[in-house]
């Protein structure tokens, strides 16, 4: 996937596993009660984050 990405081509990537999509994703898009939550991108795509908008916490400061 990565060699396609590097030559142009966009694939659309649909996972449930948050180490996954950090490790895979230039971009997330997070829904939570079948919203936009989040657009992520770069160093916003880390673990804490993804789950943090996907159960619908305001901020990453909500978890503790």
């Amino acid at each position: 996937m990565r060699e396609q990405c590097e030559s142009g081509t966009s694939i659309l990537f649909y996972s449930t596993d948050v180490a996954e999509l950090v490790n895979m994703a230039d971009r997330v898009v997070v829904l939570h009660d079948g919203q936009i939550r989040a657009h992520l991108d770069g160093a916003e795509i880390t673990e804490s984050r993804i789950v943090a908008e996907s159960v619908g916490a305001r901020r990453e400061q909500d978890l503790g």
